[in-house]
């Protein structure tokens, strides 16, 4: 039996202070293209996710979400320029790391939801 077709595949994240976290994913340069009660919809490129105004510590301090870009680098740069940390209580940025699965920059957000920004290895063929 063939599949159906799909479109789109969006994590629901939550946010402890919800307008803070507004404020940080539109800083970290997602677009917001929806917002309804309690709920907004942001997107980067063709990515996106629904931030929640609802909070669980135990659940925002496991979740993880993987964004997967051409150039780490400049990713970290872009995040230090906007001064993430700075503006936001309890955001964190790592300085990228060399692993097997590529080199990864560690972003937690607001609520602690932890941003794996990675860029895939290279392959020699």
């Amino acid at each position: 039996m063939e599949l159906p077709a799909t479109l789109d595949l969006r994590a629901f994240l939550p946010a402890k202070d919800f307008g803070v976290s507004k404020k940080f994913y539109a800083a970290m340069g997602f677009t917001k293209t929806w917002e309804g009660d309690r709920m907004a919809e942001f997107r980067i490129g063709h990515s996106g996710f629904f931030l929640q105004d609802y909070y669980q510590e135990a659940w925002a301090q496991n979740c993880m979400m993987n964004l997967v870009v051409p150039d780490v680098a400049a990713w970290h740069a872009h995040v230090r320029s906007a001064k993430l940390v700075e503006a936001f209580p309890g955001v964190k940025v790592s300085e990228p790391t060399v692993q097997p699965v590529g080199i990864i920059l560690y972003v937690h957000d607001p609520a602690g939801v932890l941003w794996h920004i990675q860029q895939r290895p290279t392959t020699v063929d």
